[in-house]
């Protein structure tokens, strides 16, 4: 796997962790479509994700080209 892309290592992890996703989701009583209210919690997931980049690993947003 030294030789390997990144882009191969990030197909390889999601096809491992595809499986496990949908049996979890499963156990717990199946994947539904967020409503409107579930709106706030998700921008606030968000955005404690994107602040906890910033403050605990230094990550700067870039625009890629």
């Amino acid at each position: 796997m030294r030789d390997c892309s990144s882009d191969t290592i990030v197909f390889y992890m999601n096809v491992i962790h595809l499986p496990m996703a949908l049996c979890t989701a499963w156990a717990m009583g199946g994947i539904g479509v967020p409503g409107w209210t579930d709106l706030p919690w998700l921008v606030a997931l968000a955005a404690s994700v994107t602040l906890g980049a910033f403050v605990f690993f230094g990550e700067v947003p870039v625009i890629w080209a």
